[in-house]
C-alpha cells in the first residue's frame, strides 16, 4: 500500500512539473502573430454562388434560431441561399463577417473593404 501511495505521489509531481498549459515555458508565444484571422478568405469556407453577380442577389431577411443567425437571399431562378457567418459567395468574393437582426457585415476579400446591408 505504502509503494502505491508513493508511485501515485511521485507520478503527480512528475505530471505538474510538465505543465502543459504553462505559457511561460513555451519557446513561442500565441501573441506574436501578425496576421489578422478574422478578415482571411480562405478557402475553408463554405463558398456560395461562385458565377453570380452580388447586384443579382436580393436580400430577403435575416434568421435567428438557438442563438445562431442565417441571412437568406434569393437569386434570379428563385432560389433561396441561407448563409452564415464565415461563408463566401458571389463573383466578387463577399464574406459574411456578422449577422445582427438590422444588418449585415459585409467582407469584400478582394477589394478588401467592409460593407454593411441593412435589412
Amino acid at each position: 500500500m505504502k509503494k502505491l501511495i508513493l508511485f501515485l505521489f511521485f507520478v503527480s509531481y512528475t505530471v505538474f512539473g510538465q505543465d502543459p498549459f504553462d505559457r511561460t515555458r513555451r519557446g513561442i508565444k500565441s501573441d506574436t502573430s501578425t496576421i489578422n484571422n478574422s478578415y482571411s478568405c480562405s478557402s475553408s469556407h463554405r463558398i456560395f454562388a461562385e458565377n453570380t453577380a452580388f447586384q443579382l442577389l436580393k436580400l430577403i431577411g435575416v434568421i435567428e434560431f438557438k442563438n445562431e443567425k442565417n441571412v437568406m437571399f434569393l437569386d434570379q431562378e428563385k432560389k433561396i441561399m441561407m448563409l452564415r457567418v464565415n461563408d463566401i459567395f458571389t463573383q466578387e468574393k463577399l464574406r459574411i463577417e456578422e449577422i445582427s437582426l438590422s444588418k449585415v457585415k459585409i467582407f469584400d476579400c478582394i477589394q478588401s473593404k467592409i460593407m454593411y446591408l441593412d435589412v
